[in-house]
Parts: C-alpha cells; sequence; structure tokens
C-alpha cells in the first residue's frame, strides 16, 4: 500500500507523520516549531522528513500543511503572521521536493484539517461546511459541496482575521480588533494576565502555560474558567456572523481548545439560542474526532486528492 508524509506546521508544534490513502494516521512524531527561524525550521523539516523515509519504498509523495495563507495554484505561501515570523514566501515545497524527489503539495493547515472530516464523513461532501481551529491563533476553512473554497491569493476563511471588535487589541497582521486577538491560545494568555493586573496581582509565567491553564480550569477556579467562556463566547459572535455570511450547514472545530469542548460547545448552544433566527435552520457545531490529528492527516491526503481548486 502506498502512504504519505503528512506535514502540519503550527506556529507553536509541528507534526509530521504517516498517512494512508483512507486518512488514517499510522505513526507521528511532534516537535518545536522553530516559528522565528525559517532556515532552522526549513532544516527541522528535511531531518525530520528524512527520518521518516529511512527505509521505505512506498512513500507516494509529502503533503504539507502550514499556517499562513498559501497561494494553491502556485503552491507558495503568499503571507504568513508572525506566529510564523518570516515564513511568506518561503520556498519550502521546492526545497522537500529537491531533497527526496517526491511529489510535493502544501496547503493551508486548516483547508488540510477540513479536508479530513470531508474524507471520513461523506455526508459532509453535500454541505456547506467550515473548520474553526482554535489553537496559537485562529484558523479557518469552508467548503461547497465538498470543494475546499481557497480563493485567488489563499485568503479564503480567514476568519481569525475578520474584524470582532473595531479599534480593538492590535493584531499581528497589522489591523486592530481581528477575531484571533480574542478567540486563540495567545488571546487567552493575554486577557488572563490582564486581568490579573487588574487586580494588581502577580501572575507567576508558570500559571500561562497551557498545562497549568488546563489544570486550573479543570479545577473549576474562577477566572480561569470565566476567561475560557468570554472566549467562547465571542467564538459564538463569530459563528453568527459567518452564518449570515455563507449560511453554513455544519461548523467542525479543532485545534488544542478540543480539551475544553463540552465548555465551549455548551457556550454556542446557549448563544445561538439568542441568536437563533426564524428563517434559518440551526446548524450543527462539533469538534473534530480526529483531534490534533486533522492537519497531519490532511497534508497527507492532499497527495492522494485531485483537487481542483476554487
Amino acid at each position: 500500500m502506498e502512504l504519505a508524509i503528512g506535514i502540519d506546521i503550527g506556529g507553536t508544534k509541528t507534526k509530521i507523520g504517516l498517512v494512508t490513502p483512507q486518512g488514517k494516521l499510522l505513526t507521528s512524531k511532534t516537535f518545536v516549531t522553530s516559528a522565528g527561524d525559517p532556515a532552522q525550521l526549513t532544516e527541522d523539516l528535511l531531518r525530520a522528513t528524512a527520518a521518516l523515509l529511512k527505509g521505505k519504498k512506498n512513500i507516494r509523495g509529502i503533503g504539507l500543511a502550514s499556517a499562513g495563507r498559501i497561494n494553491f495554484n502556485q503552491q507558495k505561501i503568499s503571507y504568513a503572521t508572525d506566529n510564523l515570523r518570516g515564513w511568506t514566501g518561503q520556498p519550502i515545497a521546492e526545497h522537500l521536493q529537491q531533497a527526496f524527489n517526491l511529489r510535493v503539495r502544501i496547503d493551508n493547515d486548516v483547508n488540510a484539517a477540513l479536508l479530513t472530516d470531508l474524507k471520513l464523513n461523506p455526508a459532509w461532501q453535500h454541505q456547506i461546511v467550515i473548520f474553526i481551529c482554535i489553537g496559537t491563533g485562529l484558523g479557518g476553512a469552508v467548503s461547497f459541496n465538498g470543494k475546499i473554497l481557497r480563493g485567488k491569493t489563499g485568503s479564503a476563511g480567514e476568519f481569525g482575521h475578520m474584524t470582532l471588535y473595531p479599534g480593538g487589541h492590535p493584531c499581528n497582521c497589522g489591523k486592530n480588533g481581528c477575531a484571533e486577538q480574542y478567540i486563540s491560545g495567545r488571546a487567552y494568555q493575554r486577557i488572563l494576565g490582564e486581568k490579573f493586573k487588574q487586580g494588581k496581582i502577580d501572575l507567576p509565567s508558570q500559571d500561562l502555560t497551557p498545562a497549568t491553564i488546563q489544570q486550573r480550569i479543570f479545577r473549576g477556579e474562577r477566572i480561569y474558567l470565566t476567561t475560557l467562556r468570554e472566549l467562547a463566547a465571542n467564538l459564538a459572535l463569530l459563528l453568527e456572523n459567518i452564518k449570515n455570511c455563507i449560511d453554513f450547514d455544519t461548523c467542525i472545530l479543532g485545534g488544542s481548545f478540543t480539551t475544553y469542548q463540552d465548555i465551549i460547545l455548551e457556550t454556542i448552544a446557549a448563544k445561538f439560542q439568542i441568536y437563533n433566527h426564524k428563517y434559518w435552520q440551526k446548524p450543527l457545531f462539533t469538534f473534530s474526532k480526529q483531534g490534533n490529528n486533522s492537519g497531519v492527516i490532511g497534508g497527507g491526503l492532499l497527495v492522494f486528492e485531485d483537487i481542483s481548486p476554487i
């Protein structure tokens, strides 16, 4: 059986693994993304790919799922914020192709995640579906009847850079008030820190680590839990705006905040009771069953899929 190497490049972590044509992840490895050093990140990717290829003759190609805006027609990174500083224009697909003489395809990481769920849930191939990924930043993707909408410059589905609060917190894209500044891992840490400062309470740096935040949320510590519910309420507002724009049937959620899916879905359900208009049917909100593996699987699937850009 032919296999593909899937790579998911995020602002914090990168995952690489072997993927079957059916979308099954056979093995994977995660390493820290050298987010501020494109040369080092390229070297890390080449080294990890070489290690995974060693002794294997059934690899059809390499699929990259990368944060940032990807020009799918040109197979290039057209724009990346400081979540991946210096990544704009990096010819990573060319580097991998030259190094290993294999077919290489690259797409936005959330597009790849959505591709995974479309592959594994055929019913969604006949709907309007969006995918929202809450991680270091906030990514998005949209599909119509099984086809992922990418746009001319790879900017379709960039919901994280829709203005949620005009004149709000500065975003690393250059605007103010972007959704990513209120719905993301970095946003949660910033807002939590601001709350402690307002209370004139010192917040030890270890209290802002994902592991500590998770522990305190599940312990029910009020300030941590309240901040999460505020993030989820902002997400619901963003989703209501998107619903009025493209009238999606299904919203798939993913990323590192999958850990808090029960709290997030509960908040969205409550808010959509308020937003629920008589003229549209309530959409399905669900978390991806693939968890943080959606991107790496989707990267691998890029190699096998006959994808016509729209």
